[in-house]
């Protein structure tokens, strides 16, 4: 019995050097964190002012929102800001005062609105456009390929112009449209 406890006295202090030999020589381990993720187009779009309508300058049956045009009209304008590219269209005008709608209702009565990228001409830098008018004429966005802009991160501002008419002398009244300009992500 002796003999049996003086081995396993061995035993143990052998097992116990190991051990602690062992842990001395252990290597160092490392391990790699990789971070990845997926950023899909984003688009943003806000509203700076509001267009102001005047009478034409030149003719009394045009309301007109380009200064070019009216000594009292003022373009509205927006900030478009994406990522990416992104497709930028906008609606027909809605005519939203009743004198508006009123003036909506004769039979020569047309409309235009245009977005367009330069505020000192926006019939050559038009990027969307939308016009509906007497003999049945209408047309959303009639410069589809043009609409697509390449933003890759910065802020454009974007000019909104519009013009109505019913071709004859505009009456006294308020007159106020809407359009609703849409940024799609491409």
């Amino acid at each position: 019995m002796k003999n049996l406890l003086r081995n396993s006295l061995i035993a143990s202090v052998v097992a116990v050097a190991g051990a602690t030999t062992f842990a001395a020589e252990a290597n160092a381990q490392s391990v790699d964190v990789y971070f990845s993720g997926t950023i899909g187009n984003a688009c943003e779009i806000n509203k700076i002012k509001d267009g102001k309508l005047g009478m034409a300058d030149s003719n009394g049956g045009y309301l007109h929102a380009n200064p070019n045009d009216s000594s009292q009209g003022e373009l509205g304008e927006i900030n478009v800001n994406c990522n990416g590219s992104g497709q930028v269209t906008l609606t027909n005008l809605n005519p939203i005062s009743a004198d508006a709608q009123d003036l909506a209702s004769y039979s020569l009565y047309s409309q235009h609105v245009i977005l367009a990228t330069d505020d000192s001409n926006t019939k050559t830098s038009a990027i969307a456009q939308a016009f509906e008018g007497y003999n049945g004429y209408e047309g959303l966005n009639i410069d589809t390929s043009a609409n697509v802009l390449d933003f890759n991160g910065s802020s454009k501002t974007l000019y909104l112009d519009m013009w109505a008419s019913d071709q004859q002398d505009l009456r006294d009244g308020e007159y106020t449209y809407r359009t609703t300009v849409t940024v799609t992500p491409q």
